[in-house]
């Protein structure tokens, strides 16, 4: 007579996790890392996160994008070159429970302003995605500009897993010489935060506001110019971040990405 240890459960998928959970063994680089005092907002897990540089220059102290851009529009610009990582989780011990917690429901877990947050700065961690089909090896992006045409529920701060270039504002310029502004013309869907380039623009450079004609938009231009196309785009490649899998957890729409260079030190 056989012996039965009970059913085989198939395996149909690998575990994702919670947001912010490491996903891969191995040696992944985690900074305990300050968040800034003034934060207006806690940095959810899986964030993506920015340094702060400190009055010598140095990396100090982290917030989260989407507090970063509210805090300045014109920080939009740099998401890219201040980005640092990910805010990791940890398990934290709740003094306090908030009343009328619906039981099995997921709260996603933070790091207040001035707490010491976990920021993963190489290897692999999970994320919540916001919009598109993640592949393997595809670059991932983050909103800092909204745009209802594109992402309908979308907010500043998300991670995306689709370019949104083919809708990017694409204006073309009149003439400017070098180290002078540049006026654009400004359609209704140019807006604040978006992140300029073109021939001749920094790298870097957002908008940080629109006057309030609402038909000109002042720029700073390194180069000459004539004619030539600006771009207005509502999403940032956040640099060396790829994602792990093309596989997305239904359940908690949480997928694995990976840094493949560290950013901070």
């Amino acid at each position: 007579m056989g012996t039965s240890f009970g059913a085989v459960i198939p395996v149909t998928g690998p575990q994702i996790g919670f947001p912010g959970s490491v996903s891969r063994l191995g040696n992944p680089i985690i900074t305990a890392r300050q968040v800034l005092s003034t934060a207006a907002s806690s940095i959810p897990f899986g964030s993506p996160c920015v340094i702060i540089p400190n009055a010598s220059g140095g990396g100090d102290t982290i917030d989260s994008v989407a507090d970063f851009i509210a805090t300045a529009i014109a920080n939009a610009g740099l998401v890219a070159s201040q980005f640092a990582g990910f805010a990791v989780r940890e398990v934290k011990t709740a003094l306090t429970y908030p009343a009328g917690t619906t039981p099995g429901v997921l709260t996603v877990g933070s790091y207040q302003a001035g707490e010491e947050g976990e920021l993963i700065e190489w290897g692999s961690c999970t994320v919540t995605l916001a919009a598109g089909v993640p592949k393997s090896q595809q670059q991932v992006y983050t909103r800092v500009a909204l745009n209802v045409a594109q992402v309908p529920a979308g907010t500043v701060g998300d991670i995306e897993a689709i370019s949104t270039a083919a809708n990017d504002v694409v204006s073309t310029t009149g003439t400017a010489a070098s180290g002078s502004t540049l006026a654009v013309a400004s359609p209704s869907n140019i807006q604040a935060g978006q992140i300029v380039s073109g021939a001749g623009i920094a790298p870097g450079t957002s908008v940080a506001s629109i006057n309030s004609s609402n038909v000109t938009l002042s720029l700073a231009v390194t180069a000459a110019l004539s004619s030539t196309p600006v771009t207005f785009s509502n999403q940032v490649a956040l640099p060396n971040v790829v994602f792990r899998t093309g596989f997305l957890d239904s359940s908690t729409n949480a997928v694995e990405v990976t840094i493949k260079v560290r950013n901070a030190a």
